[in-house]
């Protein structure tokens, strides 16, 4: 059934643009949302959802890779180079600061 579902909501369209895969995000959202059963509609939910990553994923030889996450998110990239911003490098990075101060005096 999930199959049916797919197929009868991307058959003939193409989804080229946010606004395009915007509107079939919100299209199948409204189908699963009819399901009663919280159960079912988690797995219709979950099937989507890989589907849609097979559809939209890269395709090889396509547009160079973006850096994120391995998912294909928009995750954080790393500022600089050895230091995130994450407080615990930051403290990191000033007790070597603080070393190397010490040392050259």
């Amino acid at each position: 059934m999930v199959q049916l579902l797919w197929q009868r909501e991307i058959e003939g369209k193409v989804f080229d643009s946010p606004e395009r895969k915007a509107a079939l995000d919100k299209s199948l959202r409204d189908k699963i949302a009819l399901i009663k059963d919280p159960s079912i509609r988690s797995h219709y939910g979950q099937e989507i959802k890989d589907l849609r990553w097979q559809l939209f994923r890269a395709k090889p030889g396509g547009a160079p890779k973006r850096t994120g996450s391995a998912r294909g998110g928009w995750g954080r990239r790393r500022r600089g180079r050895r230091w995130g911003r994450n407080p615990r490098c930051w403290r990191g990075w000033m007790r070597t600061a603080r070393r190397t101060i010490c040392a050259r005096r």
